[in-house]
């Protein structure tokens, strides 16, 4: 009952941007502001105690020993409109060329060797969104904002799949939300994030972006018939910013059960 009523209350703030948007979310491209944005996120990992400070270098963030993958991600945040206040902000980290998917902040060595030689097969076509961070109290549709951004500059960028690491508290809302375009990947994977013999530990999925996009699914006939038309509307309708060039393609799905 209590994830309906959060559901209902997000639906509703989600048909009110449709009409009248308050928030901004877009990329982050200058270096100071980056750096302003990354900041802000190991501000909320510290008050959620997901960080300790003593891990944070004289700017308040990770350094590159600890964070490489910040030379080689994009950030967007979203702000309250005409406002330069960052209330949420998360990151994309794109594989390198000819890394590929070993470039990415999740330990691929954790998966099945099937799985590994399907991800190596895509190159840097595959990207990793991480790095969630909103302000107490700020509305659940920051993220949301957050996830349709990334789904829009990824396909205007060649980007095809995302492999994620979730947390299990989370899990079931992409679940809901993405239905079968997430592909489980096995138990458990680690990030590649080392502090001091600590490193986050979720759940990995894969992602088919377009199929994601194409084929929002809800779980059951409410969700189906009433949020999923409204989510629809709101994950299609993104500013024309300088990412959102969309080329549609086939639907398809990655096959991944018997590579497990």
């Amino acid at each position: 009952m209590i994830g309906l009523i959060s559901e209902i209350k997000n639906l509703r703030a989600i048909k009110r941007e449709i009409d009248n948007p308050s928030f901004v979310c877009q990329r982050v491209i200058n270096e100071s502001e980056i750096l302003n944005v990354r900041k802000f996120c190991f501000k909320v990992y510290v008050r959620r105690g997901e960080i300790e400070p003593k891990f944070l270098n004289e700017q308040g963030v990770l350094g590159p020993d600890k964070d490489p993958y910040a030379k080689h991600s994009v950030y967007f945040v979203v702000r309250p409109k005409n406002s330069r206040q960052i209330i949420a902000a998360s990151r994309l980290i794109l594989s390198k060329p000819r890394v590929g998917v070993h470039s990415l902040q999740i330990d691929v060595k954790d998966l099945s060797k099937g799985i590994r030689e399907f991800l190596e097969s895509h190159d840097d076509s595959v990207a990793e969104p991480s790095s969630f961070a909103k302000l107490k109290g700020a509305p659940s549709i920051a993220t949301t904002y957050l996830i349709r951004e990334m789904l829009h500059y990824s396909l205007g960028h060649g980007i095809r799949k995302w492999l994620i690491a979730l947390n299990p508290h989370i899990e079931s809302t992409y679940r809901r939300r993405f239905g079968t375009a997430l592909h489980r990947l096995g138990e458990k994977v680690t990030s590649k994030v080392d502090l001091d013999g600590r490193r986050p530990v979720n759940v990995p999925y894969l992602m088919d972006v377009q199929y994601a996009l194409d084929n929002l699914e809800m779980g059951n006939a409410f969700y189906r018939h009433f949020v999923a038309p409204i989510i629809r509307e709101f994950m299609h309708n993104s500013p024309p910013n300088d990412h959102n060039t969309i080329k549609r393609t086939p639907k398809h799905t990655a096959s991944l059960s018997h590579r497990a």
